[in-house]
């Protein structure tokens, strides 16, 4: 008779992904980041009410990436124009090179646009997992695999919000969970303590 396998409790998985994202997936990031001559990344993250996005992955400074009117310009659109329809080829033309001069601006190197080979490995044995992946997928693996592994609920009710830095080697992951906060009341009015009154 098979011997049945025992059930993770969930703060044993919590210090299982912990132990692995230390053991294997730092330092394999570290060793992308410095293979792939990534010196810089920032990505935010949102979610709430179950559902859950990371933003725009940007490869330079948030300050060297021109605003929407700045963009919009540099594509040849009327300022006075601020609807697109997207059934007009013209219209979905103007609106595609917006969206290409932002992806430049972001990633002028075409860093996260590269593939690699990622490993998954675990402690718990089951078999690594191998893909191929563009960096700006794998970044949002990473991330992810922390804030799991650290049961940090981003998404879930009302949600939370965070940045992932890398810079100078060092990637810092910051943020917040919200929590819905209920103040009770609870008042008691018994018809008897006001009979007098009423008759009066």
């Amino acid at each position: 008779m098979a011997e049945e396998q025992k059930q993770e409790t969930w703060q044993e998985r919590e210090e299982r992904l912990k132990k692995e994202f230390k053991k294997y997936t730092l330092p394999e990031f570290f060793k992308v980041m410095k293979d792939k001559d990534i010196e810089y990344f920032s990505i935010d993250f949102n979610g709430c009410g179950d559902s859950g996005d990371f933003e725009d992955i940007y490869f330079v400074d948030e300050k060297d990436v021109p605003n929407n009117a700045e963009l919009r310009d540099e594509a040849g659109i009327d300022p006075e124009k601020n609807m697109f329809n997207m059934s007009d080829p013209e219209d979905r033309k103007l609106q595609n090179k917006v969206t290409a001069l932002k992806d430049y601006y972001l990633d002028p190197l075409g860093h996260g646009k590269q593939h690699i080979w990622t490993r998954r490995m675990y402690d718990n044995g089951i078999k690594p997992e191998s893909k191929y992946i563009s960096i700006q997928e794998y970044i949002i693996e990473v991330v992810d695999q922390y804030l799991n592994a650290e049961s940090i609920d981003w998404y879930n009710n009302e949600g939370g919000h965070g940045t992932a830095t890398f810079e100078d080697g060092v990637l810092e992951i910051d943020g917040g969970t919200y929590y819905y906060e209920e103040n009770g009341f609870n008042f008691h009015f018994d018809s008897k303590d006001y009979k007098e009154k009423a008759n009066g």
